[in-house]
């Protein structure tokens, strides 16, 4: 068992992100490692259909005039949650095979923009899920349909998975939280193709516009992790100033029930393998600042008005339904 301990550093950033060695392409992980994305060719005219009939089969959002977010791996109905992760697996393993080596699949899951202004989501970085001392995991973004300003695309802030902490939870603010609204004049779209696939560090800041088309919009997300890599999270309980690091089954993240339901609490199974101290306080704007200059982050003043919270969905039908 690999077991962590307190450590302090010397300054606030004194990690450097492990490339995503788990990439084939040389270039490519260099593009990774040094602007944090990159959009990439990668599902076939029929992988394409497979997932839209997929999404149909298996979906019944209720939608109001507002709109709305779901995310597959919210839902509490864990065996729709795997159903739809080792369907999804299925149709992605060619074209996963052809970009990566040495790999597991931890997450497939779809998310859904439902049409209407609360489809905005607020600006994020994902969670913590790997000893990033050690590892570099990456997020596959997947659309179904085109992506415009008109239907929620993805907007990043390039190479911000390098300015701020290895240790993420939504137990306790990430370090940026006093300061989103000077990070949103760095945000940018990313506009594709159905079919594409935005590959993407999950430390990167990210916030996605809301979806004012006249329908839902659909796309899957794929998490990576180096095959020999286990999965650990982190958790802070209140007036405790040590991150917990807990190291949980392979299987956590499509079996797990409450990430949407009691989602701040510590959850309910994993081995906890040590602490460490939280030593990534809140990041000032004048250090931000600094951290752009130092990383060549450019301005894009994309966004005017943004970074609310939009409305949450936690299940994929309206009923409950014998499958």
């Amino acid at each position: 068992m690999h077991l962590w301990n307190i450590f302090k550093p010397k300054k606030r950033n004194n990690w450097e992100p492990v490339p995503h060695h788990f990439v084939k392409s040389a270039p490519l992980r260099a593009t990774l490692h040094e602007e944090g994305l990159a959009v990439q060719p990668f599902l076939s005219p029929d992988q394409l259909l497979a997932l839209r009939r997929l999404y149909e089969q298996e979906h019944q959002l209720e939608n109001s005039d507002q709109g709305g977010m779901f995310y597959s791996v919210y839902s509490q109905d864990t065996p729709y949650r795997r159903r739809v992760h080792e369907a999804i697996q299925a149709i992605l393993q060619p074209a996963l095979d052809a970009l990566l080596t040495d790999y597991r699949t931890v997450l497939n899951s779809f998310i859904i923009k439902m049409n209407g202004p609360a489809s905005e989501f607020a600006l994020h970085q994902d969670t913590t899920g790997l000893d990033e001392t050690q590892y570099s995991s990456l997020s596959l973004w997947i659309p179904l349909e085109d992506i415009t300003e008109q239907n929620g695309a993805l907007c990043v802030v390039k190479r911000s998975h390098r300015l701020f902490s290895p240790y993420r939870s939504i137990s306790f603010p990430p370090p940026y939280a006093g300061i989103k609204h000077t990070i949103k004049d760095y945000l940018e779209p990313v506009f594709m193709k159905a079919g594409e696939a935005l590959l993407f560090d999950n430390r990167l800041l990210h916030y996605s516009l809301p979806n004012r088309s006249d329908h839902n919009r659909v796309i899957v997300m794929c998490g990576i992790f180096p095959q020999e890599a286990p999965v650990v999270t982190c958790f802070k309980s209140p007036g405790d100033p040590r991150i917990e690091l807990i190291q949980h089954e392979d299987d956590f993240m499509i079996n797990y029930p409450n990430f949407f339901v009691d989602c701040h609490q510590k959850p309910t199974v994993g081995q906890t393998i040590g602490y460490v101290a939280d030593t990534y306080g809140p990041m000032t704007e004048k250090a931000f600042l600094r951290a752009c200059r130092e990383h060549g982050i450019q301005k894009t003043n994309y966004l005017r008005n943004a970074l609310s919270q939009g409305y949450l969905q936690g299940e994929p039908v309206l009923e409950k339904t014998a499958r």
